[in-house]
């Protein structure tokens, strides 16, 4: 199981934000079917990506916590 899968697992209401330097789509659907939210590749305009997800996130739950995490800590070595 992934991050995005182990997150979800411990509270199915957290809605996993993925950010990586991968850009395989093959990639981005199966971390997509495992429970991620959305996955943003890393470029000039992340800032606005990101912003526009947690927007997008706090239309559909007002209460939405938001928290970042690297994740590189999320992986299990």
């Amino acid at each position: 199981m992934g991050a995005a899968g182990r997150i979800k697992a411990e509270n199915e209401e957290i809605q996993v934000i993925l950010i990586s330097e991968q850009s395989e789509i093959e990639v981005v659907v199966e971390l997509l079917k495992h429970g991620a939210y959305d996955y943003i590749v890393k470029s000039k305009d992340i800032r606005e990506r990101l912003l526009n997800t947690v927007q997008n996130i706090r239309l559909q739950d007002d209460e939405a916590i938001i928290t970042c995490l690297p994740y590189a800590s999320m992986i299990r070595h």
